[in-house]
């Protein structure tokens, strides 16, 4: 499996809001998870992205 996850601030609060976001493929298979509010890619898009993948299995 490949994937890599990111993140983007954004807004103008205090601390900065975080947009979460993770894609991956496996075999055939590609796919991205995209979190409007998130904590960072790895903590928030990544279980999203695995309960998929797992389901899929």
């Amino acid at each position: 499996m490949l994937a890599k996850t990111g993140t983007a601030e954004y807004g103008t609060k205090n601390p900065l809001q975080t947009h979460a976001w993770m894609i991956a493929a496996r075999g055939d298979l590609a796919l991205a998870v995209f979190v409007e509010a998130g904590e960072s890619g790895g903590r928030t898009a990544g279980p999203i992205l695995r309960e998929f993948l797992e389901r899929a299995a």
